[in-house]
């Protein structure tokens, strides 16, 4: 999947004619990373789409959204 897109050139000239402003990428899918600077891209914001342990989210100094999210390994009554 990375390999087709450095290849694909019309997705290239695509990307840069529309002039994004920022690129949103997936933390753990490198490709968007290395995509985003190859194209050299003004902003980019890494995101991370799975569900974080709580004792994680802490440790990162992130404010727990517990009551939003329920962590992976919290159990629902």
């Amino acid at each position: 999947m990375c390999r087709r897109m450095f290849e694909d050139h019309e997705l290239h000239e695509m990307l840069k004619n529309k002039r994004f402003d920022v690129v949103l990428s997936e933390t753990f899918d490198f490709c968007g990373l290395y995509l985003a600077d190859y194209l050299e891209m003004p902003a980019l914001i890494s995101v991370y789409t799975g569900s974080r342990l709580n004792a994680l989210t802490n440790a990162l100094g992130e404010p727990s959204i517990i009551h939003y999210f329920p962590g992976t390994y919290i159990r629902h009554n």
